[in-house]
């Protein structure tokens, strides 16, 4: 659905600026398959990311557990692997209080 609603978009835009005239399917098509590669991209470079080990801290940033990757700590602590991900990228706490950093940037 996504997909559908950004290629649609995009067309929207090119013929608003006059950059094509009408809705030509070669170019829905080109759309269709960048969206993919995008998309594809974006989940490899995910799950590079959640294959490096990571280590758990608590508020006072003391360790707590190391896991092999982002997914076994998921498990583990039943929490997601997005919101893991995403306390590595930015530097902030889960809800749950916890720290977490890569094993190499630790």
């Amino acid at each position: 659905m996504y997909q559908e609603i950004a290629v649609n978009r995009v067309l929207r835009d090119l013929i608003k600026r006059k950059i094509i005239f009408e809705e030509e399917n070669r170019i829905r098509v080109y759309l269709d398959a960048l969206w993919v590669v995008g998309w594809e991209h974006a989940r490899m470079e995910f799950a590079e990311r959640t294959k490096k080990p990571v280590i758990q801290y608590d508020t006072t940033e003391h360790q707590i557990a190391k896991f092999d990757s982002i997914n076994e700590a998921g498990k583990q602590t039943k929490c997601s692997r997005e919101t893991i991900a995403r306390a590595i990228k930015t530097g902030r706490r889960t809800e749950r209080g916890h720290i977490w950093k890569f094993a190499d940037n630790a």
